[in-house]
């Protein structure tokens, strides 16, 4: 299956000045993630956390307007007793930064042209969560699956949803996929 490079520009973010996510992984602005600044160049510009968060918001909500059946916990049914509970807790400000790890690994992802029926959403997820582990070991990463669903919406993956599935299935290249878990982040 061929891959295609990931690229993102201010056309698909319309909200966001050019450059955004040139920006991002400096930008991260969590103390629970010093780690990942490290691996970027120092010579781009820097957002304030403030500004970071509100750029991550404004995208969780594009995912959330883009999939109404998006929670915290994957595409669930308007019926479940929690939806609006597991809706309103991916904008919890304590939340973006799974988003924002999440993000940044897809963005080190290549596509594929077609949906990949293997690992689905919850399986990637943990990839994400394996991802971070490697280059710090100390802490307890966690990613839910609904913010790797917005992060892979905001990252341009294809998404295949189902009807009573909580998971989805994206067009990340499996090679990649590969690729990225060996990668610490210096390349992104």
């Amino acid at each position: 299956m061929n891959c295609i490079l990931h690229t993102q520009n201010s056309k698909s973010h319309p909200h966001l000045p050019r450059g955004r996510h040139n920006r991002f992984a400096t930008a991260l602005g969590h103390e629970q993630w010093p780690i990942l600044r490290k691996h970027w160049p120092l010579n781009t510009e820097q957002l304030p956390p403030e500004t970071q968060a509100e750029y991550d918001k404004l995208d969780i909500q594009s995912a959330m307007s883009r999939y109404p059946r998006l929670t915290i916990n994957g595409m669930k049914g308007a019926n479940d007793p929690w939806f609006n509970e597991q809706r309103e807790s991916l904008l919890e400000e304590h939340r973006q930064v799974q988003f924002r790890l999440a993000y940044t690994f897809l963005r080190g992802c290549l596509k594929r042209k077609t949906i990949n029926d293997g690992p689905d959403s919850y399986s990637l997820k943990h990839y994400v969560e394996d991802w971070a582990r490697s280059f710090r070991p100390d802490l307890i990463p966690y990613v839910s699956n609904g913010l790797f669903i917005a992060a892979a919406y905001n990252a341009g993956f294809q998404i295949r949803t189902y009807p009573a599935f909580p998971s989805v299935h994206i067009n990340i290249c499996n090679k990649s996929l590969k690729s990225q878990m060996k990668n610490d982040g210096s390349s992104i």
